[in-house]
């Protein structure tokens, strides 16, 4: 299942597992995730919408582009368009994407620092 979220003030938010970034202004689409729940429950984030799996956050900027800006139209259209259905609900949350850069390996503990 996905969640349309947003901060409780001017700051972001980045799931680095999932490879996700929460905007300082405005909503995004993320996973509802452990990771999420933690940070509505310590209050850095408001859900607004449960989605199904298929929304995504490009969509959700398309939508309230294609509204003129008129956040009530978009919340509504994206809602009809994106339904939480069961099997969505009861879905686990998906695992971990593996490390994708340097940075990682280099932030090991011990790892030899090689200058530029």
């Amino acid at each position: 299942m996905k969640i349309l979220v947003e901060t409780t003030g001017d700051f972001q938010l980045v799931h680095t597992e999932l490879n996700e970034h929460v905007r300082s202004r405005g909503k995004s689409v993320i996973e509802k995730s452990q990771w999420a729940q933690e940070k509505v429950s310590i209050g850095q984030l408001l859900v607004t919408l449960q989605l199904s799996d298929e929304a995504t956050d490009a969509e959700w900027l398309d939508t309230l582009r294609d509204s003129d800006g008129d956040e009530a139209l978009a919340l509504a259209s994206f809602e009809d368009r994106y339904p939480v259905d069961a099997d969505s609900a009861r879905r686990p949350e998906p695992d971990p994407l593996p490390p994708t850069t340097a940075q990682v390996p280099h932030n090991r503990r011990g790892a030899p620092h090689k200058p530029k």
